[in-house]
């Protein structure tokens, strides 16, 4: 695990980068967590908990949004734009 947690901006660039070309996508599920993080990301709510998992971050937020999961840049790199959520 790291010892520095990515920080928002750096959240919200892994989530675009994440976005997997219709012709690449092997299931929706990682498409639908990395879209509606995004937008929680995005309208400023707040952070509890991060931690790295697998590959992948898991985001608490504060309010009723539960844990989103998104890539870590290493996961990213490593399936070079294929579906990183199915191949794992």
């Amino acid at each position: 695990m790291h010892s520095k947690n990515p920080t928002r901006e750096e959240l919200i660039t892994l989530c675009e980068d994440a976005i997997v070309p219709r012709n690449k996508l092997q299931s929706e599920t990682g498409l639908k967590n990395i879209g509606v993080a995004w937008a929680i990301l995005k309208s400023g709510f707040e952070i509890e908990e991060i931690k790295e998992i697998r590959g992948c971050y898991w985001i608490k937020f504060n309010g009723p949004w539960g844990r989103y999961y998104i890539p870590t840049r290493k996961r990213l790199t490593k399936y070079n734009g294929k579906d990183w959520y199915y191949n794992e």
